[in-house]
């Protein structure tokens, strides 16, 4: 397969995960156009259908057309045929890929928790809780934390993981 093939699965896989958000975003235009015609402004209906309907275009476009988008993009001297990776090296991204992703959700999560923890902290000096952090908070904040860990070695030894549960397979 050439990159343009490669890239033309990825924009298909865009189109997915861009309809899938049309789709929540129709929900929010269901929600304004149930309201009354006095609540709503008709700038609020306007950014309604065009958050809805601009992303739904855009993913049938890029469904129906990812070989045009993809040869667009991609130069013609860069669409080559691409050799086969080896499996080490695939298991080596997979297992990249899913330490980011952990990593992300674990930071983002880390984020939220710091922010309760420095709003507690400053609202305890005029002697009220900002937010009651609860036994179930505290083993959040810890799985968090281990999230964070674990992720990050993953990340760093990605390579090492790989080898290891390649030679478990054999």
């Amino acid at each position: 397969m050439k990159s343009s093939h490669y890239l033309a699965i990825a924009v298909r896989l865009f189109a997915v995960a861009l309809l899938l958000y049309s789709l929540n975003q129709f929900a929010i235009l269901s929600q304004v156009l149930n309201m009354n015609a006095e609540e709503t402004a008709t700038l609020a209906r306007v950014i309604a259908y065009a958050s809805s309907l601009i992303p739904f275009f855009i993913a049938m476009l890029l469904w129906f057309f990812p070989m045009t988008v993809s040869r667009s993009i991609l130069k013609p001297d860069l669409d080559k045929v691409i050799e086969p990776v080896s499996p080490g090296n695939t298991l080596t991204v997979i297992l990249l890929a899913m330490g980011l992703y952990f990593f992300y959700n674990a930071a983002v999560d880390a984020s939220h928790w710091l922010t309760i923890l420095f709003m507690n902290a400053r609202s305890a000096q005029y002697a009220q809780d900002f937010f009651h952090i609860s036994p179930e908070h505290k083993a959040q904040m810890v799985a968090i934390a281990l999230e964070l860990i674990l992720s990050t070695v993953l990340i760093l030894k990605a390579k090492t993981v790989s080898q290891k549960m390649l030679k478990l397979a054999r």
